[in-house]
């Protein structure tokens, strides 16, 4: 629990990398 707590503050920003290259690669295949 406390670990996954922990990955909040930094995967945030990660998430929304993340989000941001996945919504580009489902632009590109389509």
């Amino acid at each position: 629990m406390d670990d996954e707590e922990n990955l909040y503050p930094e995967g945030s920003t990660r998430t929304k990398v993340f989000e941001h290259d996945y919504l580009n690669g489902q632009k590109a295949r389509q």
